[in-house]
Order: structure tokens, then C-alpha cells, then sequence
């Protein structure tokens, strides 16, 4: 049965792992794939320790019923994601190293508290003395008085793993139909720049082409709406830390409100806003693009938009045609059309000339002006 259980343990720490990367709130999707690397080969590191009770050839392991490798996957599911997830949390925050070893401490003791919870629970529930080797003669097993509170410390961990999984796919219904939404939204900016006037009154024609496409989107799934009261408490905590100066600890915040209500394209936008801040320029992209799935007329995200593919793109040569069209598209859907203008030639004048934001908003300016 032991053989059995490293096996079962094996398979649920790997699901464990995958429905941690699914936790909107930790940023899976923002990371690198030498993150994700890191991120699996602790997630293995971390259980290979905590089934150490069930390597070589123990008395104990004579003693193992058949429910055995159940209860090693259940003790083995979330741990190894848990530790691993916030050990490279701290190794991806980029600053000084004697800040990291700092940091580092209280990941480090999850982890070891994880491997510790492994060991005593799972060979208390499936084994009898005398404990394997790594445990020692001194496990009391359930006379041990810390190990209810391990017992309680990994249904938790088990539950929050599985709630979050669970939360994201039924709170994002049309992320299985992510590529089809996105190609819609490309399809609304070649409309609206494809247009020979940009005026609501006398082009007729744009107007109904343009709501053709945006018909399309309203009849796209849309995330649930969440628990507003909870998104705009952690906004308010993330508008702190940003005064703070802690642009980190205010993306975290702000993806936090993003998945507590994840129905208001408001709440993705402030995640955009805040990623700029922390020149995470693709990150701010990728929200901005969720926002606008939400809500395609939204002016301000639109100019968001153009201006963070610009700074996140800028070593493409295209990437200043395609902020100006984000610009018009946004100046398309906007309900004060003078300020929009007013924005975009301070834009122009006030960056250096030969600045890609410069150069962006001008040739904006130069499609809207040639469509009036």
C-alpha cells in the first residue's frame, strides 16, 4: 500500500498545483514560464519530503489499509502547492537579496510546517507504531497535541485550494471562450478605424456597423457579479499602499477586489491602472483586454489600453499604429469628445516629441481629424 500511496499522493499534488495556478488573486497567468518552472519543480521538492514516511521498507507500512493511499493524497494536495507558491512569490518580487532571505522566513516555515503536517497526519491515519524512521519513536501519534491543529491547518489548505479553483471558473464563464471574445475585440477596432467619419450624426452606416460588432459582445457570457462590498474594501486597502508607494502590494490588492467582483469591468481596470503603475505593462494589457470584454464602450480603458501595449511593445515597430488605434477607438465611445481631444493633443505636446506616446497620439489626432 505504500507504493500505492506515494502514487495517489503524486496525483493529488499535481491537482493541487494546477487548481493553485487557477487562484485568479495569485497572478499565475502574469509570470513567466522560468516561474512556472520554479513553481513545479518546488511543488515536487516539497512532496517528495512529505512522503518520506512512506519511502523504503518500513515495519509500519506492513500495517496500511487500503484507504491508505486516500488519505496521502488528501494530505498531500495542497501543501506542496501552498509552499512552493509563496517561496517564488518572494524569489519573483525582484528586490535585494538580503530582503528576500528576510522575506523568505515565514514562506519557509509554511513549507516545513506542510512537510511536518504530511509526515504526522498522514502516518497517523494509516500507520501504526513503530513510526517510520524520519518520524521518530517520540510520535505520540492522535496523544500528539499539535496534531489536530495540522489536521485542521490542511483541511484548510485543501478547502481554500478547492474553493478558489472552483470561484474562478464559475465566476469567469467566457474565459473558455477567451480567443473568440478577443478576436471580437480586434474586430471592433478595425471597424471603428476602418471608418471614413467618426461622426455619430451624419455617418449612419458606422454607427449600425459599429453596433453590429458590439452586439456581439452583449451576447457574449459575462463574469457573475461578486461581492461589491468586499472589491471596494480592498480597493480602498490598495489606494493605501499605493500612497505608500507599494505599487506591489497594491496589484495584489486590487487583483484581490478583480476576483471578489469580477462582473464590474471598473474593478479590472484599477488592477490595469495599478500594474502601470508597477511598469507591469503586459499585465496591465491583459486586464484592460477583460475589462473591455465587460464593457467594450469604456473610453478609459481604451486609452489605457493604447497606452500600455505602447510601453510594453515598444521594440515593435507596429506598436505605435496600433496605441493610435486604440486611441480612436476610444474616442469613438466617448461621451465628451472635446476633453478626449483636449487629452490627446496634451499627449502630443507635452512628451517629447520623438516619444512613442507623442508619436501615438498624433497620428490618433491625424486619423480623427482627417475623418472629421
Amino acid at each position: 500500500m505504500a507504493l500505492f500511496s506515494i502514487w495517489f499522493s503524486l496525483f493529488a499534488a499535481i491537482a493541487g498545483a494546477v487548481m493553485t495556478t487557477m487562484n485568479p488573486s495569485l497572478g499565475f497567468a502574469d509570470h513567466s514560464w522560468i516561474y512556472l518552472l520554479g513553481y513545479g519543480f518546488l511543488v515536487l521538492l516539497i512532496w517528495f519530503f512529505g512522503i518520506l514516511p512512506l519511502a523504503g521498507d518500513e515495519v509500519a507500512h506492513a500495517k496500511m489499509g487500503w484507504l491508505s493511499p486516500l488519505f496521502w493524497a488528501f494530505v498531500c494536495f495542497a501543501w506542496p502547492a501552498v509552499g512552493a507558491e509563496k517561496i517564488c512569490t518572494v524569489l519573483a518580487n525582484g528586490n535585494a537579496i538580503f530582503s528576500q532571505l528576510f522575506e523568505l522566513v515565514i514562506p519557509v516555515f509554511v513549507a516545513l510546517w506542510g512537510i511536518g503536517s504530511m509526515w504526522h497526519v498522514g502516518a497517523a491515519t494509516t500507520m501504526d507504531p513503530p513510526w517510520p524512521k524520519v518520524i521518530g519513536s517520540e510520535f505520540k501519534g492522535w496523544e500528539s497535541g499539535w496534531l489536530l491543529l495540522a489536521v485542521i491547518c490542511t483541511i484548510y489548505v485543501n478547502y481554500n485550494t478547492y474553493q478558489h479553483a472552483t470561484d474562478s471558473i464559475r465566476l469567469n464563464p467566457f474565459v473558455q471562450s477567451r480567443a473568440d471574445a478577443d478576436k471580437k475585440l480586434d474586430e471592433l477596432v478595425a471597424t471603428v478605424n476602418a471608418q471614413k467619419s467618426l461622426d455619430h450624426t451624419n455617418n449612419k452606416a458606422a454607427v449600425r456597423e459599429i453596433t453590429k460588432v458590439l452586439q456581439a459582445f452583449d451576447a457574449l457570457d459575462k463574469p457573475a457579479a461578486g461581492n461589491q462590498k468586499k472589491a471596494l474594501a480592498l480597493k480602498n486597502e490598495a489606494a493605501a499602499l499605493e500612497k505608500k508607494g507599494d505599487n506591489k502590494g497594491a496589484v495584489s490588492k486590487y487583483r484581490a477586489a478583480y476576483e471578489a467582483d469580477p462582473g464590474d469591468a471598473r474593478n479590472a481596470i484599477a488592477l490595469a491602472h495599478a500594474a502601470s503603475s508597477a511598469r507591469e505593462y503586459d499585465l496591465a494589457v491583459k486586464h484592460l483586454r477583460e475589462a473591455l470584454l465587460i464593457d467594450p464602450r469604456s473610453t478609459e480603458a481604451w486609452f489605457a489600453l493604447g497606452h500600455n501595449y505602447l510601453y510594453g511593445h515598444m521594440q515593435q515597430p507596429e506598436a505605435i499604429a496600433i496605441a493610435a488605434n486604440y486611441y480612436v477607438t476610444g474616442y469613438w465611445f466617448s461621451a465628451n469628445r472635446k476633453t478626449t481631444l483636449k487629452h490627446l493633443r496634451s499627449q502630443a505636446e507635452t512628451e517629447p516629441k520623438n516619444s512613442p506616446g507623442a508619436r501615438a497620439a498624433r497620428q490618433a489626432l491625424s486619423k480623427i481629424t482627417s475623418y472629421q
